[in-house]
């Protein structure tokens, strides 16, 4: 009877685990945050670009979206912004929204505490409204990781949280062909799109996008 009692015990500990895990690290669950992961099919697609602005990539994104008539949401981090504020005001000049991506893009800022996680979001949204006198209402979870200490504070902190529909996987080392393919074979009309306009292919990777979506809706 003990062995059944322990065996049933670790099995519960383990599905419990599992579950927290999963709703932990998938956005789109709706476990921990309410996320937006998809926008009106009406509206075509949202391309969001995380973990800038990078001094060099940023500008050549901005220039393809201009190219394309595209609006996008940039997920900044604080520490970026306080370096190149000068990029968050073209970002906003351009027509564009800036969301809060924390301060620090710590992969531990989960697990340190509501109140760990209400000063890197608020040290964030500072940062946006001295470089461009907006203070950004979106958020998203660095990483897409989304705990229950992430839900109190962005309660607290009255953001809202935006996820993604299409998820690019663009920082992985596959070349450039294979990301832009998956993305490709996922996309749909609401989609929004996670990218990054930190890396060398983003300009690229942007443009490809846009003009795979274009020929969809001639």
């Amino acid at each position: 009877m003990q062995n059944w009692i322990l065996t049933a015990a670790i099995v519960l500990a383990v599905g419990v685990l599992g579950f927290w895990v999963y709703a932990s690290a998938s956005i789109s669950s709706g476990v921990f945050i309410d996320a937006q992961c998809e926008i009106e099919p009406s509206e075509g697609i949202l391309l969001t670009f995380d973990d800038g602005p990078d001094p060099e990539m940023t500008p050549k994104v901005l220039d393809v979206l201009d190219r394309h008539g595209q609006k996008a949401i940039f997920f900044v981090i604080g520490e970026k912004v306080d370096a190149h504020p000068e990029i968050v005001r073209e970002i906003v000049r351009r027509g564009h929204q800036v969301g809060n991506h924390t301060y620090s893009h710590s992969p531990y800022a989960n697990f340190l505490g509501r109140e760990h996680l209400e000063e890197e979001i608020r040290k964030c949204g500072d940062a946006v409204e001295r470089a461009c006198g907006v203070r950004p209402t979106l958020f998203r979870p660095p990483l897409g990781i989304c705990t229950h200490f992430m839900a109190s504070a962005l309660r607290n902190t009255g953001y809202r949280a935006v996820g993604w529909s299409v998820r690019s996987f663009d920082t992985c080392d596959d070349p450039r062909e294979e990301v832009l393919e998956r993305v490709v074979e996922e996309m749909g009309p609401g989609a929004i799109v996670l990218l990054h306009d930190r890396l060398e292919r983003a300009d690229w990777l942007a443009e490809s996008v846009l003009r795979e979506w274009e020929k969809r809706v001639k």
